[in-house]
């Protein structure tokens, strides 16, 4: 994919919004319609809409919609969602298949609150949790996008044509009090799916008509407050800039600085900056052998470093070792005319899993708190001078086989025992923290799989 400033895509932009004055729901395909007027001044690469009142079953609860690009990254944000929300429905966002759509990721969407007690711990109020629950989840799981996070609202947006974008999300399912739409694509970045307007933080979604040419240096503005701006996109840089200014200072009470009355200035502001960096390396090496075209071993080892873990163990070694007996070519069953394939394969072999945030075994204090309304820092991870890496142990066997050139049939035996898992570990509040990462647990599994 090209970046920013490595291409240029001329064309106009496309925008229409509506709202009722009497909150009165507005069905989603009015929206669509009045976008398609300007089908000319969109080029395809980009088009989206943003509903408000959408989800009146789930008003109280931020709906949550989601791009993936790969299972792993699916899996990686909904454990970091279960592990902060209480998720009361989730699902697949409603979709149509159309031939203008094309190369959709997966796409989910949640309802869900923040748990009670995370909350309380974390000294933040809701929405500054979500908006940060937000900004880690898009920095640091690759390939998971959350781009829509209100409440009673919703955004839906793809590369295409607007009206197209509309019919794939089924928008004439939907009723609003107000929408918006978009078409086109935000500054000079051919289309993707994450960058199409709008983009939205809490209740707040941006669209506008035109090219804001300091994206750079309103990024790198913005990015200092705690946002990480990872759609490549003005639109998500404006979004986070409203949200800054309409609800982090606003809140403050924020008054002229010619008035001299103390009791009348500005609340002490929450100082808030986060970074993180983190290393694996990797040392491998494979060896095959095969005999007689019919008998084959392969093995494997590793060694695996990660600055996640503690200073003493952040080293690890794995290996796995694997075999597999062609047995249809053995000269006892050459004349056995409807056996097509027979192959009998065993493996053993261990892997490790590193799958945590950064800097859990360290003791940290941290910022972004207020103690008596004015700022402070708190301890903020407990430590662990033992977190170590969570290894796997895997063994395989099984059988394969073909007959008359129709059936085959697949049988695997295996176990599978996983040790020094990583999880939160929950403690007591009285020393000031709810859970810390530990090794606490281990699980096996055996089980009998069939394919036929």
């Amino acid at each position: 994919m090209l970046l920013e400033g490595e291409a240029r895509i001329p064309s106009g932009c496309a925008i229409s919004g509506i709202f009722s004055k009497t909150g009165e729901a507005i069905p989603g395909d009015v929206i669509v319609r009045s976008i398609a007027t300007m089908h000319d001044r969109s080029n395809g690469l980009g088009g989206g809409f943003a509903g408000y009142g959408i989800y009146p079953e789930y008003r109280e609860l931020y709906a949550f919609h989601v791009f993936y690009d790969t299972v792993d990254a699916q899996h990686a944000a909904e454990a970091r969602l279960l592990q902060d929300f209480d998720v009361e429905s989730s699902g697949t966002l409603p979709t149509r298949p159309i031939a203008a759509i094309r190369d959709a990721p997966s796409l989910m969407r949640y309802f869900a609150a923040p748990k009670p007690q995370t909350l309380l711990d974390s000294k933040l109020d809701e929405r500054e949790f979500v908006v940060r629950f937000v900004t880690r989840v898009n920095r640091e799981i690759g390939g998971a996008y959350v781009f829509s996070c209100g409440k009673n609202m919703g955004v839906f947006k793809a590369v295409g044509y607007p009206e197209d974008v509309g019919e794939f999300y089924r928008l004439e399912e939907y009723e609003g009090y107000a929408w918006t739409a978009h078409g086109r694509y935000p500054t000079n970045t051919p289309g993707w799916w994450g960058g199409a307007h709008p983009f939205s933080i809490l209740d707040y979604s941006v669209v506008h008509n035109g090219e804001i040419s300091s994206y750079d240096a309103n990024r790198r503005f913005i990015e200092m407050y705690g946002y990480n701006c990872s759609l490549l996109t003005d639109t998500e840089v404006i979004t986070y800039i409203i949200d800054f200014l309409v609800r982090r200072k606003a809140s403050k009470k924020m008054v002229d600085s010619r008035m001299m009355l103390m009791a009348a200035g500005a609340e002490s502001e929450v100082p808030i900056h986060s970074m993180y960096d983190k290393v694996f390396n990797s040392y491998f090496g494979t060896i095959s052998y095969s005999f007689a075209d019919r008998y084959y071993v392969d093995l494997a080892a590793r060694r695996d470093g990660s600055s996640l873990f503690a200073k003493n163990n952040q080293w690890a070694n794995f290996y796995s070792l694997g075999a597999m007996w062609d047995m249809r070519k053995e000269n006892f069953l050459q004349n056995v005319s409807w056996l097509n394939s027979l192959q009998l394969k065993v493996s053993y072999g261990t892997t490790g899993n590193s799958g945590i945030s950064a800097y859990n075994a360290l003791a940290l204090v941290g910022s972004g708190l207020l103690y008596n309304g004015q700022p402070g820092i708190a301890p903020s991870t407990v430590g662990n001078d033992n977190l170590t890496w969570e290894s796997m142990k895997t063994l395989n066997v099984g059988i394969s086989t073909r007959v008359f050139d129709r059936f085959s049939v697949e049988l695997e035996f295996y176990n599978r025992q996983t040790d020094d898992m990583l999880m939160g570990y929950p403690l007591s509040y009285t020393t000031g923290h709810g859970s810390s990462v530990e090794n606490v647990a281990s699980r096996m599994t055996i089980g009998l799989s069939m394919v036929v």
